[in-house]
């Protein structure tokens, strides 16, 4: 697994996955994350749990969380929404000052207002400033899910070190030529050292580390932009798309344009027009 830094600039983001895989990642952004229909093992932080149908978890500012996914493409429906908690009023200092000990709320215990509320925000996305509208079906599903979820006060800082600072790093720069030599330079250590950090504490190569965050943030253009597949291989960081083609092939075991076909977010309704699970 491989963790890094994940910027997310939109102040509330939607999305509708039937990949729900992710490498392991951090973000200043709250995430949450409804299974309507499919199954998947998600970590956060020390807590390894499983989601299932109608399930919910809810993932708090700065906590390193990664998706892998069981079910397949075709039988997964999951929404996620990324959000910036001050955006979510009195929810706002919760969010910022603790974490869930216990992030996942299974389905018999969540709402009907929650899938409603992740519809809402889904249809609002297709319009223009709607972004309040949105924050509002936010607390919504806040409110329905805080209570089953037995919150912890967190330390006042991040713990800092040089993994965290090259992940950190590496997660602003991963769309520009990147190399042990410049991380060398950067931090004032050996490549070598560089090199064991990755292999020992990342558990992944450097160069399989840079190419699948790179593929990471590929595969969310595809399936939720109409961007050219070229113009997505260049701005995450490939030389050429002959490069980006045989990566993400590699990574992925389909090509940018067959990913698209299969996985794009238009693709979504057919799925999501599941019934939700009543309380």
């Amino acid at each position: 697994m491989h963790p890094f830094y994940e910027h997310q600039a939109p102040v509330v983001h939607y999305t509708f996955k039937r990949d729900l895989t992710f490498p392991l990642h951090l973000h200043v952004n709250t995430e949450l994350i409804y299974m309507e229909r499919g199954a998947a093992e998600v970590t956060v932080g020390d807590k390894v749990v499983e989601m299932h149908d109608g399930d919910f978890l809810a993932v708090f500012p700065n906590q390193i969380h990664t998706y892998r996914m069981f079910s397949r493409r075709e039988d997964t429906a999951c929404q996620i929404i990324g959000f910036d908690p001050s955006s979510t009023g009195r929810f706002a200092n919760t969010m910022l000052t603790s974490y869930p000990a216990q992030p996942l709320v299974r389905a018999e215990n969540v709402h009907k207002d929650v899938g409603y509320a992740f519809s809402a925000v889904r249809e609002a996305k297709s319009a223009k400033g709607q972004e309040h509208v949105m924050t509002l079906f936010i607390q919504l599903i806040m409110a329905r899910t805080l209570p089953y979820m037995d919150l912890i006060g967190k330390p006042n800082e991040l713990p800092q070190d040089l993994t965290a600072g090259i992940i950190e790093y590496v997660s602003g720069h991963f769309k520009e030529p990147l190399s042990l030599e410049v991380l060398s330079k950067k931090f004032g250590v050996s490549r070598y050292h560089l090199s064991r950090i990755f292999s020992d504490t990342i558990k992944v190569g450097f160069y399989k580390y840079i190419n699948s965050m790179r593929i990471s943030s590929a595969k969310e253009l595809l399936q939720n932009t109409s961007r050219d597949i070229l113009g997505i291989g260049l701005d995450c960081g490939f030389e050429n798309q002959q490069t980006f083609n045989r990566v993400f092939k590699e990574l992925t075991g389909l090509t940018p344009k067959e990913y698209r076909k299969t996985y794009a977010y238009p693709l979504a309704p057919e799925v999501s027009d599941l019934p939700v699970r009543q309380k």
